[in-house]
């Protein structure tokens, strides 16, 4: 990314909950804040459909349950050094 360290903290910050980052500088694995957590989730679709048809109840955004009990994703080939 073309940014100054100062703003892609900033950026990081907005964007990630935690990054875990290996001694060669690759990304790990890292946790999304909200709302992006809820937006690239892979079950999105899937949970809207069944809401929609009344299978599932309404979630509420705000509700950090759903995002903790998620399992950090991977992240293979990133490198931030």
């Amino acid at each position: 990314m073309a940014a100054e360290p100062r703003e892609r903290r900033v950026i990081n910050q907005g964007l990630f909950k935690a990054l875990y980052i290996s001694q060669d500088c690759d990304v790990e694995r890292f946790e999304l804040t909200e709302p992006f957590a809820t937006l690239l989730d892979r079950n999105l679709l899937t949970d809207l459909a069944e809401e929609r048809t009344g299978r599932r109840q309404a979630f509420v955004l705000a509700d950090t349950t759903r995002t903790q009990s998620k399992k950090p994703r991977t992240a293979r080939g990133l490198r931030l050094c």
